[in-house]
């Protein structure tokens, strides 16, 4: 309720990339529910980076880290950001998401998203005023598992063979191709 459904997807896939991913608010309460929500979404995935919910602030160098994480922090804490050269920073306040340091997804993956913004909103309205967490966890897992036919130009992304092969291809390619950056992050090495 406090993001765009568009956002959530893009924040998955940026999740799908090992990003150093963190999420910003004024409420600590907000930055707690934001980072354990995108955690239950990608259930059964775990995701592999480190997982903070609210970094303190007499750690905050913590942000330069070099590797995957979902940190939560608050607002106050925001100018910690500056140093850091690529992340992707979900702000609750102002609902929204962006990559910084970093090109966009893309626009294959981006209007992919955009696709499914419009079955998961159905979805939610045709359950209102219940929301339909097991049915929303569903799309998400379909989500992910076809966001590889989309990066791979795959039809049949219940083949997993094909997919199978895909990656293999390309989780030691040595390139900036987003096929290659996808195939080898941990998260898609686990899903794998």
């Amino acid at each position: 309720c406090k993001l765009p459904i568009q956002y959530i997807l893009i924040t998955i896939v940026a999740m799908a990339l090992d990003c150093r991913i963190i999420v910003v608010s004024s409420e600590l309460s907000d930055i707690s529910v934001a980072v354990f929500s995108l955690i239950a979404l990608i259930y059964p995935l775990k995701w592999p980076g480190t997982f903070i919910p609210i970094l303190p602030t007499s750690i905050l160098t913590m942000l330069d880290a070099p590797f995957a994480y979902l940190i939560g922090i608050h607002s106050s804490a925001a100018d910690a950001m500056i140093s850091i050269d690529r992340y992707f920073v979900v702000n609750i306040d102002f609902h929204y998401c962006a990559s910084v340091g970093m090109e966009d997804f893309p626009s294959n993956v981006l209007k992919y998203i955009d696709e499914r913004v419009d079955s998961i909103k159905k979805l939610i309205n045709r359950y209102s005023p219940i929301f339909p967490y097991v049915q929303i966890q569903k799309q998400i897992r379909l989500f992910i598992r076809d966001l590889f036919g989309i990066v791979y130009g795959i039809e049949k992304t219940d083949d997993f063979r094909q997919i199978s092969k895909h990656f293999d291809k390309w989780k030691s390619v040595p390139s900036e191709e987003f096929q290659a950056i996808f195939s080898q992050t941990q998260f898609i090495n686990g899903f794998i």
